[in-house]
């Protein structure tokens, strides 16, 4: 069982803590993460980007000559051009954003005990919509930041990307305002980077080969019972959702508390 560290640990002693709180998340982690494969089903349901893609598989089946001509750049254009046009798409896309927030938000409330263990999930979820606003604008301003940096050096971007990771934490076991958590993950991360990359490269390979390795195993499931192509990717970001939101939470409390032993003079 996870606990609070009192003094610096290892890269190995932090990724297994990190494994550690995943595993024994508290229990009501995981109906929040059963909520939010949810929403991404719901996503799915109601969002014009399903109905375009099975459209174009079906054109595939029943075109293949017309099919043949079609040049990924002619799809993904006609893609992104249908779907700025609809106002479903942008709908179902900023509820979902907001609902995934509030509800990642609230696993970060549930792991740093910022409220009473003892609270129920609803009343979890009523925090952590209070928390919601400034996380959103947190991971807008991180996300825009970091993609620029990329685009411009790379070197920037990488130094941003781990520098400010931990401000999602700052906002939930703090309160901090949106530019104060982006401040106290840099005071955090400072003396650490390396550290913390480590670690993020250490949970988040294994993450990704998992996801890889469960596509392919919707995908078999899915053509085994006749099912069409799109199935399998819903499949694969349900188990993805439902799977991987707790470990990232998991991966950002467990750094919030190593970093902190590791610098007490940062409080």
């Amino acid at each position: 069982m996870y606990s609070r560290p009192s003094a610096p640990k290892t890269l190995g002693g932090v990724c297994r803590d990190v494994f550690d709180l995943y595993l024994h998340a508290p229990n009501s982690c995981w109906p929040l993460a059963l909520m939010s494969a949810a929403v991404v089903a719901a996503t799915f349901a109601l969002s014009p980007l399903q109905e375009w893609l099975l459209n174009l598989s079906a054109a595939a089946t029943t075109d293949l000559s017309a099919m043949s001509e079609l040049r990924p750049s002619h799809v993904t254009n006609d893609l992104i051009a249908a779907l700025t046009r609809s106002p479903a798409f942008w709908v179902t896309t900023v509820m979902s954003t907001v609902s995934l927030s509030i509800l990642f938000v609230a696993m970060l409330v549930r792991m740093t005990d910022s409220v009473d263990p003892r609270k129920r999930t609803t009343d979890v979820i009523l925090h952590a919509l209070r928390l919601t606003p400034k996380f959103l604008l947190a991971t807008a301003i991180y996300s825009l930041a970091t993609s620029i940096g990329l685009l411009l050096l790379i070197v920037p971007g990488l130094i941003w990307m781990i520098s400010l990771l931990l401000s999602a934490a700052a906002i939930v076991a703090e309160n901090a305002g949106v530019f104060a958590s982006f401040q106290r993950s840099r005071v955090l991360v400072k003396g650490a980077w390396w550290h913390v990359s480590g670690v993020v490269a250490v949970v988040t390979t294994p993450a990704f080969l998992a996801f890889l390795f469960t596509q392919t195993i919707a995908s078999s499931v899915v053509a085994g019972f006749g099912g069409a192509p799109i199935a399998a990717i819903e499949l694969n970001w349900l188990l993805a959702t439902f799977l991987l939101m707790p470990l990232h939470a998991s991966m950002l409390v467990v750094l919030y508390y190593d970093l902190k032993a590791r610098n007490p003079a940062a409080g």
